[in-house]
């Protein structure tokens, strides 16, 4: 082979590898843009799995339910909740008040920061009471709670009580429970007791993600 073959030839190739790596150039930058960034990716993740993560546990469920407002308003729960996301307590005897008066202050502050969430305290109590002491009973607890707003946050749960508890597996009576709950039933957070920093921190940590969450 002569020499000016292979001078040509060694031209053509290199114009062919510079070719190939020029396009190689342009189709990795395509590819890069086209591709989302991490934050993209992060929140992509957030919408997909997160929220799910998130949810207390798959087995907690907080069925429909009706209650009665202290106002004497019947109210569909979940469902008509206040806020998209709400703070419940559910008193489950006379002697719980005090325990439920211990995370007053701590969830006060956290509606302050955090404008779309309510507090709802539920006090359950057995059909027994509805038939024959309801009134007085009812009676009682307005006399204690006289202004509207405070009347409507209070809740009456006489039908399903039990059905309710054994859905949010709480089989045993001696403490308050309470829940961090959306208006289909999800709940994000749960304890049982009074208030301790530790509780608040993990709740406070809850609302921060999904606070997050809802900004993306």
């Amino acid at each position: 082979m002569s020499i000016k073959k292979r001078t040509q030839r060694k031209k053509i190739l290199s114009k062919m590898i510079l070719t190939l790596f020029i396009f190689f150039i342009i189709f990795s930058s395509f590819h890069v843009n086209a591709r989302p960034s991490k934050l993209q990716v992060k929140t992509e993740i957030w919408n997909k799995k997160e929220m799910r993560k998130l949810a207390w546990s798959h087995s907690y469920k907080f069925i429909d339910v009706i209650g009665k407002t202290l106002n004497k308003n019947k109210i569909p729960l979940p469902s008509q909740l206040y806020a998209s996301l709400n703070i419940v307590s559910l008193g489950l005897k006379r002697e719980h008040q005090k325990s439920i008066e211990t995370w007053n202050h701590y969830l006060r502050q956290l509606q302050k920061k955090y404008t779309d969430l309510e507090y709802v305290k539920i006090i359950v109590l057995n059909n027994f009471i509805r038939i024959f002491l309801s009134g007085i009973i009812e009676g009682k607890m307005r006399k204690r709670v006289k202004d509207y707003q405070a009347r409507k946050h209070q809740i009456l749960l006489y039908k399903k009580g039990k059905k309710l508890l054994a859905s949010l597996k709480i089989k045993n009576k001696k403490t308050i429970a309470l829940f961090l709950v959306d208006k289909k039933g999800i709940i994000y957070w749960g304890c049982r007791g009074n208030f301790s920093i530790q509780k608040g921190k993990k709740l406070l940590n809850i609302l921060q993600k999904l606070s997050f969450q809802r900004k993306k």
